[in-house]
This record gives C-alpha cells, sequence and structure tokens, in this order.
C-alpha cells in the first residue's frame, strides 16, 4: 500500500530489476559498505523498505528473503537511533526514513532498550515528549509533573533542540517510586517500565558489589 505514493518511472523499476537480478541487494557487504540497493533508496528517494516491497510485488524477489534482510540492523542505523535516542520513535523514525531506512516505531523502541542493556549507560536520558509515550500521556501532564516539583528535570541543551527537558532514567526512578499513584499503570509502556526498574537495580547492584 506504502508504494502507491512513490512514482515508480519505467526507468526506476528496469534499475530496481537490474540490482535484483545481479545480487547486489544486502544490506552491506564483508567490508560494511552500502549495498547497491541501499544507495538506490538514497539517491532516487524513496525508502529502502518501499523498494523491497516493490521487487516482491513485481516478481524481483521473494517475500521470505526481504523478511530476513528487513530485519537485519546496519550499522549506521544503531549509530543513527543512538545519536537521536533522546526523541520518541516516531521522530527518530522520520530521521531514519531521510538516510533511506524504514523501521516501525515500536522496533525502534525495542532496539533501544536492547541497545541500553548493552551498553549499561550511567547517564541514559529522555525528552519531556519521548517520556510521555512512555507513561502514555501528553508531554503537556508532564511538563506539569516537572514543574510542580514532582519529577526532575534539566532545561534542554543544543544536543535535544526540539525538547524542553532532559529527564535522565534515575530521576525517572525516583519518580516512580515516590509517586505511584500519579500516573496510569494501565496506559504506560510496560516493557520500558520493567527496563527503567529493573536497570536501576542492576546499576545499585553494581555500585555496591
Amino acid at each position: 500500500m506504502g508504494n502507491y505514493k512513490y512514482n515508480y518511472t519505467p526507468e526506476i523499476l528496469e534499475e530496481l530489476k537490474k540490482i535484483y537480478m545481479s545480487g547486489q541487494i544486502s544490506i552491506s557487504n564483508k567490508k560494511g559498505e552500502e549495498s547497491a540497493l541501499r544507495k538506490f533508496s538514497k539517491r532516487i528517494k524513496i525508502p529502502y523498505v518501499s523498494l523491497c516491497k516493490k521487487a516482491i510485488n513485481s516478481g524481483y524477489a521473494l517475500g521470505k528473503s526481504y523478511e530476513i534482510r528487513a530485519t537485519a540492523w546496519s550499522k549506521e542505523e544503531v549509530k543513527l537511533i543512538i545519536k537521536h535516542r533522546a526523541y520518541s520513535a516516531q521522530t527518530i523514525r522520520k530521521r531514519l526514513l531521510r538516510h533511506g531506512y524504514s523501521r516501525a516505531a515500536s522496533a525502534i523502541t525495542n532496539k533501544l532498550l536492547r541497545l541500553k542493556r548493552e551498553l549499561d549507560e550511567e547517564d541514559e536520558y529522555y525528552s519531556s515528549l519521548k517520556l510521555s509515550e512512555c507513561f502514555g500521556v501528553d508531554v503537556g501532564t508532564v511538563i506539569n509533573w516537572i514543574e510542580k516539583g514532582f519529577l526532575k528535570a534539566k532545561k534542554a541543551n543544543e544536543e535535544v533542540k526540539k525538547s524542553n527537558h532532559i529527564i535522565y532514567d534515575k530521576d525517572i526512578y525516583k519518580f516512580i517510586k515516590k509517586y505511584p499513584a500519579i500516573f496510569d499503570i494501565r496506559k504506560v509502556d510496560k516493557f520500558w517500565f520493567i527496563d527503567i526498574l529493573t536497570s536501576k537495580q542492576r546499576k545499585g547492584n553494581k555500585k555496591g558489589e
């Protein structure tokens, strides 16, 4: 369905077919260089996943092959989501699209959670918008918590230009423990919530060792 908003000219289809016929469709080669399909996606400004779907519908590729390739994260994608991790998953998704990558917001959220556990960062932080999505409330509610002194936050610097505040995970943990009745647990992102609680305990255990 998403393919119809892009203009697939005969020239584009012909080049897409040649790329698939030549087998240059892997996400990257052994040297870590981008594939011909990825470069083609950036050049014609059509998302990589849209090209893959078009190739499947046109008979150039098998759906099963596409699914396997679509789930693998490239090094560049990981760098991008780490760079923009203070933003909401939807905002990160849009930024990935600008670079020719297409990922669902839920996939981005899950990937960030896995990366956070791998990196075990002491200073993980959130924008007020991203935190509002995690709690299942509007951004105004989060700002209200901050202004009333319930939630500790810092004014955003140049690194997070479009956010009102930066909130560190240690302060989110304190907020959850101190004000459990101020938010609706049914609306909270459960995977994120568990990660906030367990990561704090994990860091506390490491310091006590």
